[in-house]
């Protein structure tokens, strides 16, 4: 069976979706959170691909904050082609750019 756009509505006025559809500060902020998190490997991937993908994502959002790091992450592997402070730690020696530039990394 087949429903029509005006069932569709008809059922979620029944259940409530029009107070839903207005949600106070406190669920947007959850539900700003929750697609935040989903996003957040392709903000910490060092493929530039997904960092743009990342910024698109977040710019989505509408939430200027999440947008700002997408953005930096997305600098930083435009500039170098991967977090220079990962280095260490995956056994990388740091390149002359990434070592002559370490304040690029704010973090």
């Amino acid at each position: 069976m087949k429903l029509s756009d005006s069932d569709i509505a008809a059922y979620y006025k029944r259940i409530g979706f029009k107070r839903a559809a207005q949600p106070d500060r406190s669920t947007l902020s959850a539900l700003v959170a929750a697609h935040a998190a989903l996003f957040m490997p392709f903000q910490h991937s060092e493929s530039l691909a997904d960092q743009n993908r990342s910024v698109f994502l977040f710019s989505e959002l509408n939430d200027p904050r999440h947008l700002k790091y997408a953005q930096t992450h997305q600098d930083i592997i435009a500039r170098f082609g991967r977090f220079p402070h990962r280095d260490e730690i995956l056994g990388r020696s740091p390149r002359p750019d990434e070592i002559a530039h370490q304040d690029a990394v704010p973090w």
